[in-house]
């Protein structure tokens, strides 16, 4: 599954924001979803350390939407 942004999103940031929760929302893994935002240039390698801190935090949320929705 490739990344779509939402081009009409009032900032990049905003845009970047709503694609990690819709395609973590799809299933997508948060590692994925990472890496291909990296790959794209769209944000920065934070380093091994980090990137696993952002990754568990990212499972962590989709742990919680999944938890809301029930």
């Amino acid at each position: 599954m490739r990344i779509e942004l939402n081009y009409q999103a009032d900032s990049l940031d905003d845009a970047i924001c709503q694609a990690i929760v819709a395609y973590l929302g799809k299933g997508m893994p948060p590692r994925e979803i990472i890496e291909q935002l990296i790959a794209r240039g769209l944000v920065r390698d934070p380093g091994n350390n980090a990137l696993e801190d952002v990754v568990q935090r990212l499972a962590e949320m989709t742990e919680q939407m999944r938890r809301d929705r029930a």
